[in-house]
């Protein structure tokens, strides 16, 4: 897990953090030390009754300067379309999907995020234990953001 904390106070962030984390029975490993695990990325949410044309995307990312992204397509309509860009782009294409005519007065959302390189299948078991740790962290005052690479 990747625990993204925004706090005026580190000593009091990190050890609520540690608390919550040992109270659930996980183990905390070192700042960072689990980094290389994540790819950072520029996240943008499109509501899901907005339709997505990938070739109309890709002409507005060309116009706004932007060589890539991964666009993840609504699967059903509680999730949003998703796009994925490396973070010095995110910006353009916020600005690029604002120009499409499918997403007018439709409210997005941006934000940077810790995207995991290799997705692990976890037991049933394992996967409550760990969501049980990441309900608690992000019951925290401090804890902005908890980022995980389990796929179930």
């Amino acid at each position: 897990m990747v625990i993204n904390v925004l706090t005026d106070n580190d000593n009091r962030a990190n050890e609520k953090v540690r608390v919550a984390v040992n109270k659930n029975n996980g183990k905390m490993a070192e700042q960072g030390s689990v980094l290389f695990m994540y790819d950072r990325k520029g996240k943008l949410e499109v509501p899901s009754d907005v339709v997505v044309d990938e070739e109309v995307l890709l002409e507005a990312a060309i116009e706004f300067d932007i060589d890539d992204f991964e666009l993840i397509p609504s699967e059903n309509d509680d999730e949003p379309n998703i796009v994925y860009v490396e973070p010095k782009d995110t910006n353009n294409m916020f600005e690029a999907l604002k120009s499409l005519e499918c997403t007018k007065d439709k409210e997005m959302k941006m934000e940077l995020v810790y995207v995991s390189k290799a997705p692990v299948e976890v037991s049933d078991s394992d996967f409550e234990a760990n969501m049980k740790i990441i309900d608690a962290l992000e019951d925290l005052d401090d804890v902005d953001s908890v980022e995980h690479n389990m796929s179930n």
